[in-house]
C-alpha cells in the first residue's frame, strides 16, 4: 500500500474518530444545554467543531505524532530531519483542517503547483508523514551514501574466490 493510501485511509478513520467525539461532546453538551435553555449555542456548532477538529489533530499530531487513524496505519508525522513536531508545528500543518474541504484544496494546490503528496502546510512547516518504523533519518541517509561512495569496484579486484 503506498503512502498516499495509508494517509487517505488514516484521515477517513480520523473523520470517524473527530465525528464519535463530536457526538460525544453533544451528548454531554445537551443535558447542560437543556438545563438552562441555551439551545441558541447549537448555531454556532461549526464553531465548536472547527475547533474540536484542531485540538484533536494539534494534540495527537504535536505530542504523540500521530493520531488515531496514524497509529492505525503505522505512520506518523515527523520533520524533515525525522524529529518529532511540538505542538505549535502541528497546529500550522493542521490549520487548513478546520472544515475538511480546505484540506482537500491544501493536498490539491500542492499536487497542481509540485506534483508532490505534501500538503502545501506540510511544505510550510517542513514535515512529512513516514512510516512508524524502520525510516531512515537525514543524517542517517548522508553517513549511509558516504559509506556506499567510499566502496568502489576496484576494491574487490584483488580479492581471490575459491
Amino acid at each position: 500500500m503506498t503512502m498516499l493510501n495509508k494517509r487517505i485511509i488514516a484521515g477517513i478513520m480520523d473523520i470517524i474518530a473527530v465525528t464519535a467525539l463530536i457526538w460525544i461532546i453533544n451528548t454531554l453538551l445537551y443535558q447542560l444545554i437543556a438545563l438552562s435553555n441555551a439551545y441558541s449555542i447549537f448555531n454556532h456548532s461549526y464553531i465548536i467543531l472547527s475547533i474540536v477538529i484542531i485540538i484533536y489533530f494539534t494534540v495527537s499530531e504535536g505530542i504523540k505524532g500521530q493520531t488515531i487513524g496514524k497509529e492505525m496505519m503505522h505512520i506518523k508525522v515527523v520533520s524533515k530531519t525525522g524529529n518529532s513536531i511540538n505542538v505549535f508545528t502541528a497546529f500550522i500543518r493542521n490549520l487548513s483542517k478546520i472544515c475538511w474541504i480546505p484540506v482537500i484544496l491544501d493536498w490539491s494546490l500542492a499536487r497542481i503547483i509540485s506534483n508532490s503528496d505534501l500538503r502545501l502546510l506540510d511544505k510550510l512547516t517542513k514535515t512529512t508523514v513516514i512510516p512508524e518504523d524502520g525510516y531512515v533519518t537525514l543524517s542517517q541517509k548522508e553517513r549511509n551514501s558516504e559509506i556506499q561512495n567510499d566502496i568502489t569496484l576496484k576494491d574487490f579486484e584483488n580479492i581471490e574466490y575459491k
